[in-house]
């Protein structure tokens, strides 16, 4: 499987003579090729019914190795325990249906709003690309890049009033960051406090899953504490597109009825992090590489 420099972390796009920050930036072609679409069952996926969620890809290695790779599709437990099949696209440019088992899932053993499937993918078939855990956001990088209010994010997932009927179709969509991290937010369907990004975005139904990306651009402006001072050391010339988290879902005002805030919770990718480094998934990802090795020897 090819992969792409920029899926593993920073990207650089040349010097400039001052300060340039692009209004909205030019997304590489293949983030778009890590989203998944993901149906409670097979007929659902094959009509293309405006029902499920999103879901993306990551690769991990086992044991450091880059010969033995497992790759999972991401995505919300809210949407994992109802999908029941996974549509992706294929080379040749339509998509194959993959069906899935809901004890197939692992899920977050402190409840968060995060789910893994590891499942087993073809280059020589599938169109795909992986995010690798070097481009997670993490707490400690969060702090060296002062990462705060008003940086700037996009997400790809389902449209679902466009998604695609002959192969996928993932739209890319844009906002930024609203909230820190800090008091969980309450989810009233899962009666859960999720701790969570609050983003400023045009998010629907159907991006529930989708991987929301934080994206700093060049000589971009990093304030000192929240403070409208210059920081010198804070520029650089390079690109930054990080996993910021996982899109769990619109936040609504109830005012008589529901009402779109326009605002977004992400779970926090350290959370996927966690997921993915829990016993149990090491487990899996060692017994289920080594099965996927084997099956591709013969």
């Amino acid at each position: 499987m090819k992969h792409y420099p920029f899926l593993k972390g920073v990207a650089t796009l040349g010097c400039f003579h001052g300060p340039w920050e692009p209004v909205v930036p030019r997304i590489p072609d293949a983030y778009l090729e890590c989203v998944v679409y993901i149906y409670p069952n097979t007929e659902a996926a094959q009509e293309s019914k405006r029902i499920g969620g999103t879901g993306f890809l990551v690769g991990v290695t086992v044991d450091g190795s880059d010969s033995r790779q497992v790759i999972y599709v991401v995505t919300n437990s809210h949407v994992a325990v109802k999908g029941r099949a996974i549509r992706l696209n294929t080379l040749g440019g339509g998509y194959e249906v993959i069906p899935v088992e809901q004890d197939q899932w692992f899920h977050h053993a402190m409840g968060d709003d995060i789910a893994v499937l590891p499942i087993k993918i073809s280059p020589a078939l599938h169109r795909y690309q992986c995010l690798s855990p070097e481009v997670f956001l993490t707490r400690e990088s969060m702090l060296s890049l002062n990462v705060g209010q008003g940086d700037d994010v996009f997400f790809m997932g389902r449209f679902i009033t466009h998604e695609g009927k002959q192969q996928n179709t993932p739209v890319v969509r844009f906002g930024s960051i609203a909230m820190m991290p800090g008091e969980p937010v309450h989810q009233t369907e899962r009666e859960f406090d999720q701790e969570s990004f609050l983003i400023e975005a045009r998010s629907l139904s159907g991006f529930s899953g989708s991987p929301v990306m934080l994206y700093i651009p060049p000589f971009s402006h990093r304030f000192k504490n929240g403070v409208f001072s210059w920081d010198e050391n804070g520029l650089s010339s390079s690109t930054t597109m990080l996993l910021l988290g996982v899109d769990w879902g619109t936040m609504h005002l109830v005012d008589g009825a529901l009402t779109n805030s326009g605002i977004m919770g992400v779970v926090p990718v350290w959370k996927l992090g966690e997921l993915l480094e829990s016993d149990d998934v090491v487990e899996m990802r060692r017994t289920f590489a080594d099965v996927t090795i084997a099956a591709s020897v013969e």
